[in-house]
Order: structure tokens, then C-alpha cells, then sequence
């Protein structure tokens, strides 16, 4: 269904996580022309393989696609570093490049003890309980949502390294990916 959805000069953002990772891994080739794929989140190391660099580039392979990718952690320790990185020509355009999408492929993530935010270092379990009690129901690209896909401001979010919430809203089309009842 995701190639019928794309047309030629579409920017597709893609989001990461296990979900995004399966759906490129079932993605039968076609070229659609002048495709561009974007990461929306910078990386992180992960146990799992489906780091947010490989998922956007796994999608732009499969569709035969222009990928820009975004060349930094998710998450820095501090906002300082954030705000230095951001001010880095080559990232600063990277991060201009990445809000200019018209489509987006994500997935939500969950705000269990055990979830990806968690395993993979985006929050601490400190950090993911705050925003529980903040009203968290969900993760997407590395930021809390409530229930009504609201981004919650907190503590991370002057050192997550992608687009926010606000920038994926007012788009030409989001397909959202789920599997799980606690999504």
C-alpha cells in the first residue's frame, strides 16, 4: 500500500523504530520517481538493528529514492550541545532539509518500562515516568505525545536532535503504522 500513496516528487519523512524497520524490510522494490526519503530523528544506538538511519535509508533503497539522513545523535546530553550542533552548517542544513516533507511513514511508540524510548537511550526510566505523570500516552521521532497526539514539553526536548511534533502536523498525508495493543 505505501508505493500507491507516493508519487513522483514527493519527500517521504520517515520516522524509526521496530514497526517503520519491518515495513521497509516488506517493501517489494519499485521506483518512484524523483522520491526523496528523510530521517526525522537522529540516531541512536540500538540493540535492535533499526536504527533511524537504516530505516530511512532501507525505505529510500527500496523505493529507489534520494535519501537524505540526519548525521546526529537523537539525543545529546545537554542543550548546550544541541544548540552547537544546531548552529553547524552541515546539520543546520540537514535539519532545514528534513522539515521540508509533504508525506510521512511513522509509527508510535509506547510509554512502557520496556519500550524503545527506554532500551534505547532517548529517556531514562526517571525521564519516561515524568512524562507519564505529564500525561504521555505515546513516542513519536523521540517526543511524548498525550492522547490527542499533543507533544508534551519536558526536559528532553531542548536536547532531541530532529523534528518535533508541530513540524509533522499540517502535512499532504501521515501514515501511521501500528501493531500492539499498547499503541
Amino acid at each position: 500500500w505505501l508505493p500507491s500513496m507516493l508519487s513522483p516528487g514527493d519527500r517521504l519523512g520517515v520516522a524509526w523504530g521496530k514497526t517503520i524497520y519491518d515495513v521497509a524490510e516488506n517493501l517489494a522494490p519499485i521506483a518512484i520517481p524523483d522520491l526523496t526519503v528523510l530521517q526525522l530523528v537522529g540516531s541512536m544506538a540500538t540493540p535492535y538493528g533499526f536504527s533511524a538511519d537504516v530505516c530511512s535509508s532501507y525505505v529510500a533503497r527500496r523505493l529507489f529514492a534520494r535519501c537524505i539522513n540526519l548525521h546526529v545523535p537523537a539525543i545529546v546530553s545537554t542543550a548546550e550541545v544541541a544548540n552547537v550542533l544546531n548552529g553547524e552548517r552541515l546539520i543546520a542544513n540537514q535539519l532545514d532539509e528534513i522539515t521540508r516533507f509533504n508525506k510521512t511513514l511513522f509509527a508510535v511508540g509506547s510509554c512502557l518500562p520496556d519500550s524503545h524510548v527506554v532500551s534505547s537511550g532517548v529517556a531514562t526510566a526517571e525521564e519516561l515516568q515524568w512524562y507519564i505523570d505529564q500525561g504521555a500516552r505515546g513516542v513519536l521521532c523521540g517526543r511524548f505525545i498525550d492522547r490527542d497526539g499533543n507533544g508534551i514539553e519536558g526536559p528532553l526536548d531542548a536536547r532531541m536532535m530532529g523534528v518535533s511534533v508541530n513540524t509533522m502536523r499540517n502535512r499532504d498525508v501521515g501514515i501511521l503504522v501500528s501493531v500492539g495493543s499498547d499503541r
